[in-house]
């Protein structure tokens, strides 16, 4: 969901907040000695505990009970000019109700196992969310997802249409333009143009890097561990390009739309004085619109010279991976030595795009 909001200058900003923090909560999950005194006793009594978390912690699953609980969120007014898309170029803020962060921490009884969920501006643009379970010395899950919103311009017009077919983006313009411009004079191209320019129509340029993925850590033994992460990002949105016919610039909407896979695994052995160490990681690039087409606008029909039409590229889809093996080891005289060996290697088999798209140029 996209919304056209930007700010050069605020004039108030007031943010009404309800906020629910239990600090005394982690509190009574932490054990006391088995010989504890009367005066310590009296000193955390049990009704310290709210009622409801008693409660709460009554009807949870597999022995978990609550340990910690941080909820922030409120109504957001704000006054002033909000033109600007500095403003908002890599958050959300608007008038409307809002969930500032929030943070839940559960324990097993007998504080083995944890499991924590924790989300920043939940169900804005610009929101997170992690989730993690495991259980002490052992083992560990991590589930991640966020966003991050990236305003450009809020007050972009164009005379381009988009249009996206497979791997393939086409900006066309309206019909008559580029043959208007081509029959006027030489020094009345500009005024003809801008005359177009006066029906171009507001277009959104931003887009959106969402990230999510997820990471295992396990102790196999108490010498030998190894963890395993996957982090996938995608962008989509619009973004300014420029390009030229011959010595006409040109700066069109264009459409962005990428993803990248990132794939790290590595595994250590460690004895008292020595360890050793091995790894890889892997990055795969997948651009989803390998070039954009374009009209010129100021040549309606293919010459030897001239192109009614351009083309221009993105960065093709790729893939890097990198093995490495690390380790050290202690000496005397309170010193050690550590060594790393990495080897990286890099493809993209993605055909060569044509040097012209002007059939009469190549033919």
């Amino acid at each position: 969901m996209r919304t056209r909001i930007g700010m050069k200058q605020v004039g108030g900003v007031l943010a009404l907040a309800v906020a629910l923090l239990l600090t005394g909560v982690t509190a009574w999950a932490q054990e006391k000695p088995a010989k504890a005194g009367k005066a310590e006793k009296k000193a955390a009594p049990e009704e310290a505990i709210p009622s409801w978390v008693n409660w709460l912690n009554a009807g949870l699953p597999f022995n978990f009970e609550l340990t910690g609980l941080d909820i922030e969120g409120g109504y957001r007014f704000i006054d002033g000019d909000r033109s600007s898309a500095k403003f908002q170029e890599y958050r959300v803020l608007e008038e409307s109700p809002f969930l500032d962060h929030a943070r839940l921490s559960f324990e097993t009884k007998d504080k083995k196992r944890y499991v924590e969920f924790s989300t920043f501006d939940a169900f804005k643009n610009d929101q997170s969310y992690n989730f993690l379970a495991g259980k002490y010395g052992e083992y560990e899950l991590e589930i991640f997802w966020d966003q991050v919103p990236h305003i450009l311009s809020t007050t972009g017009r164009t005379l381009f249409r988009t249009t996206r077919e497979d791997s393939t983006a086409s900006l066309t313009l309206p019909p008559g333009v580029a043959s208007a411009v081509q029959a006027a004079p030489t020094a009345s191209k500009p005024s003809v143009l801008a005359g177009f320019l006066q029906n171009a129509t507001p277009v959104d340029l931003r887009f959106t890097t969402s990230k999510g993925g997820f990471g295992l850590k396990y102790n196999l033994t108490d010498s030998l561990d190894m963890g395993v992460r996957y982090t996938y990002t995608e962008k989509d949105g619009t973004i300014p390009m420029g390009a030229g016919f011959g010595f006409t610039p040109v700066e069109l909407p264009a459409p962005l739309f990428n993803r990248t896979h990132l794939v790290e695994a590595k595994t250590q052995y460690a004895r008292p004085g020595w360890n050793v160490g091995l790894g890889y990681a892997a990055s795969l690039f997948d651009q989803g619109i390998d070039n954009v087409s374009l009209d010129n606008p100021g040549q309606a029909t293919n010459t030897t010279t001239l192109s009614a039409r351009g083309r221009s590229t993105f960065d093709p889809s790729n893939s890097a991976h990198n093995i490495f093996a690390a380790g050290g080891i202690s000496l005397p005289l309170r010193t050690r030595i550590t060594g790393k060996v990495a080897y990286g290697w890099r493809s993209q088999d993605e055909p060569f795009v044509p040097h012209t798209i002007n059939p009469i140029i190549g033919s």
